[in-house]
């Protein structure tokens, strides 16, 4: 799991797993809460962008 370096010391970040097919985000707050699931290819397009 690799959490969000942009959370400023607070607990209101994001954490990014690894699945055998992308990503999974979470809450790292509510982490029970959900996750949403993207393809591979939707972070590699997002983390160029950035």
């Amino acid at each position: 799991m690799r959490k969000s370096s942009f959370s400023g010391g607070h607990e209101n970040c994001v954490g990014l797993a690894p699945t055998p097919t992308g990503w999974a985000v979470l809450d790292l707050k509510n982490p029970t809460g959900g996750t949403l699931h993207f393809p591979r290819t939707a972070i590699t397009h997002l983390t160029r962008r950035a």
